[in-house]
C-alpha cells in the first residue's frame, strides 16, 4: 500500500547520499582519483619523469675528482596513477564533501 512512498524515499537516498559517495570515493584525489586518466597531461607517458643530477667531489690516493649522480625526482607513476591508501585521507573526503548534504537536504 504505501510503495509509492517507498520508493521516492529510496531514491531521495540514492540522489542524496549513495551517488555523491560513490562519485567522491572514484574520482577524488585522496582516493582513487580516476579523473587522471581523462587528464590530457597524464596521456603522455614521459610528461612528469623528471630528474635532475648532483655533482660530488671526492678527493682520493690520485686526486681530486668529480662525478654526477643522477636522481630522479619524480616519476609519470607517482603523478598520473598514484597508488591507493587504505588508511590515506578518503574516508575523510568522503566524510568531508557528503556530510554536508543531509543537512542541506533538511534546510532547504
Amino acid at each position: 500500500p504505501h510503495t509509492a512512498a517507498k520508493l521516492m524515499i529510496s531514491t531521495r537516498l540514492t540522489v542524496a547520499l549513495v551517488v555523491p559517495c560513490v562519485f567522491v570515493v572514484l574520482f577524488n584525489q585522496g582516493c582513487l582519483a580516476l579523473w587522471l586518466r581523462v587528464w590530457e597531461p597524464c596521456a603522455d607517458e614521459s610528461r612528469f619523469d623528471i630528474s635532475t643530477s648532483v655533482k660530488l667531489g671526492l678527493t682520493g690516493f690520485f686526486g681530486p675528482r668529480t662525478t654526477r649522480f643522477p636522481v630522479p625526482v619524480t616519476a609519470h607513476g607517482q603523478v598520473c596513477s598514484p597508488p591507493y591508501q587504505p588508511d590515506g585521507p578518503c574516508p575523510r573526503a568522503v566524510v568531508c564533501t557528503v556530510g554536508h548534504l543531509p543537512l542541506a537536504t533538511l534546510i532547504f
